[in-house]
């Protein structure tokens, strides 16, 4: 599945350079995806928890993505016509 999904989605952000996109799944193509941007083993994605309705940023540079967000609601005042998230805070 990993494979798979991940070509998916290079696809996906390939036919749209530049350009915000949303994904919806389910949470385990979302574990693979992120597992494999986090360069994960494929049995370490199950400690990733994806709860219903979550949301993941991850913003791309140079084909590279860099994940911003896993599993949170949605950040108050992030404006989804932007590059890139709102910067993450403690």
């Amino acid at each position: 599945m990993r494979g798979r999904v991940t070509r998916a989605v290079r696809g996906i952000v390939a036919r749209h350079p530049g350009a915000t996109v949303g994904v919806v799944t389910h949470a385990g193509p979302l574990r693979a995806l992120l597992g494999s941007w986090l360069e994960m083993r494929d049995e370490a994605v199950f400690r990733l928890d994806q709860g219903y309705g979550a949301i993941n940023i991850v913003d791309w540079t140079d084909g590279v993505p860099f994940v911003r967000l896993v599993n949170g609601p949605w950040p108050l005042g992030y404006d989804l016509s932007g590059a890139s998230a709102p910067p993450m805070t403690d």
